[in-house]
């Protein structure tokens, strides 16, 4: 059963709901007084504190209202509520990527499990031998539910002739050096080229070995090349990492392959000349998108209108914004994005339509789900929310970017000579400038790219330039990486989100890297 497919299953067993997530005319984000008004059908709110936006333990699941951290993932609506056994966690009330195998035989195997994963890419597989058990943990949430479904509802997950448990694990966070590996291509495969035609498995096994537990290998002598399965994606960051600094490699290539694991399922005819627009639909289930559903939260019409999209991936950053108005620029976009730091953005304004690609997948996620299932306006018109292609984003890039480098380039000390059609003149070699926020009264300028690239490439080259040699020259804070606005049950004018700019620049305070 594919990640989506899981998602689908899951309304067969949500509770009915009347309640549809509205939208602030203010600020495009969901009014509080939706939820105060659903108390008759969700029982009391009391108990949510300051969290009103999204309950995890009503809406399971679903990310916090800040969206700005690590937040939990969900690939389901709101209201869905499935209980624990449904939910990702033995609670219900937090969502897992972990699952729990239990009643394992004895001598199992890495891929005597592997064998049976076809939902989604795996982070880690542990296995305990002494309590016949093992925990497989997959990089995103939809992919482990997806996986639990499939071996609790219809069909026992056998190994070697014996039945397994299929149940939860605890849910935990990936770590930071894996997230970042994993945005720059890491699996736990690793590709291994130009070997020798007489090298061996064995061989293989002795030079990888210590960086890992090694699922399987397999070895393709006529093409010189092998791959290298190992248990969790952290061994095969250390393997590619370290492996080249080794004289017996360092003139072979080592890299990553695809996990076999990873969900790849049959396209229609349809799904796959849709291919040729580069976009996804994460809600695309084998049928046609535009005919009705039984479910009125998961039909194509109501959910995902625009044929753009299929199959989001757990590490997928670019998002697709639809329905724009003409009249809109790029900034007015950017100040309605909020909860994670811009690789980039593309805003084609013959086809009204935009990408904006994130550096945290996370962020993305949260972003997506906060344009479908809340929704975001400008000047009036809500736009439309999905997947663009899959960008990868250089390691060079999430390098800086970690080291303080952002879209943003903060110029301070400047006299009257500098002005801002200067700024605009002289930074605009560099790349499309998307703001340029000029603070007199503290002599400092702000010059906002539509990439972080521009940026970077502006803060080397400006320095070259005798006019701003002796001007401080830095990173700023991308705006689009605050938190979101908090929504407000009342607004004064009705502003959308888009028009208001008046935190554009609160971020004011250049890094100091």
């Amino acid at each position: 059963m594919s990640p989506n497919a899981a998602a689908m299953a899951m309304s067969q067993y949500s509770q009915a709901s009347g309640f549809a997530p509205g939208m602030d005319a203010s600020n495009g984000f969901s009014a509080l007084s939706q939820f105060s008004g659903a108390n008759s059908m969700y029982g009391s709110m009391a108990g949510y504190g300051t969290n009103p936006m999204m309950m995890n333990s009503q809406f399971s699941g679903m990310p916090n209202s800040r969206m700005a951290g690590n937040y939990l993932q969900s690939a389901f609506p709101m209201g869905f509520n499935t209980g624990s056994a449904m939910t990702g966690s033995a609670s219900g009330s937090d969502a897992s990527r972990t699952i729990y195998l239990g009643n394992l035989p004895e001598n199992t195997t890495y891929s005597d499990i592997f064998n049976h994963v076809r939902t989604g890419i795996v982070e880690s597989l542990r296995i305990l031998p002494e309590k016949s058990c093992g925990f497989l943990s997959f990089l995103d949430y939809a992919a482990a539910q997806a996986f639990y479904m499939e071996f609790n509802g219809g069909h026992k997950l056998n190994i070697n002739g014996q039945d397994v448990k299929v149940g939860w694990g605890k849910q935990s966070s990936i770590p930071m050096t894996v997230q970042t590996a994993v945005q720059s291509g890491a699996t736990r495969n690793v590709y291994l080229g130009n070997l020798d035609e007489d090298a061996t498995e064995e061989e293989l096994k002795n030079d990888l070995g210590g960086f890992g537990p090694i699922e399987h290998i397999k070895i393709l002598p006529e093409k010189h090349i092998a791959f290298v399965h190992f248990a969790n994606i952290s061994a095969a960051v250390n393997c590619v990492t370290s492996l080249p600094t080794d004289p017996k490699w360092a003139a072979r290539r080592v890299n990553y392959g695809k996990d076999r694991c990873a969900y790849a399922g049959k396209q229609s005819t349809s799904q796959q000349m849709q291919q040729g627009f580069g976009f996804s639909n994460p809600f695309s289930f084998g049928y046609d998108p535009y005919s009705s559903s039984r479910n009125p939260q998961m039909s194509g019409s109501s959910m995902m209108p625009q044929p753009y999209m299929q199959g989001a991936s757990a590490t997928s950053t670019t998002v697709y914004l639809g329905n724009i108005h003409p009249e809109t620029t790029c900034e007015d976009i950017c100040n309605a994005i909020r909860g994670g730091i811009l690789y980039q953005i593309r805003y084609l304004t013959d086809k009204h339509i935009a990408f904006v690609t994130f550096m945290d997948a996370t962020a993305a996620f949260n972003f997506y789900q906060l344009l479908n299932y809340q929704g975001i306006s400008i000047k009036g018109r809500r736009l439309k929310g999905g997947w663009g292609k899959p960008v990868q984003i250089p390691a060079s890039i999430i390098m800086a970017v970690q080291n303080g480098a952002s879209r943003n380039v903060y110029i301070g000390n400047l006299d009257a000579s500098i002005t801002e059609e200067k700024l605009r003149t002289d930074f605009s070699e560099f790349g499309e400038i998307e703001l340029i926020n000029f603070l007199t009264e503290k002599s400092c300028a702000f010059v906002n790219f539509t990439s972080v690239q521009s940026a970077m490439n502006a803060l080397e080259g400006v320095k070259t330039k005798d006019d701003y040699k002796k001007l401080k020259v830095n990173y700023g804070k991308d705006r689009c990486g605050n938190p979101p606005r908090l929504p407000k049950s009342n607004s004064a004018n009705g502003e959308s989100a888009g028009q208001r700019s008046s935190d554009s620049q609160q971020e004011t305070t250049p890094s100091e890297s």
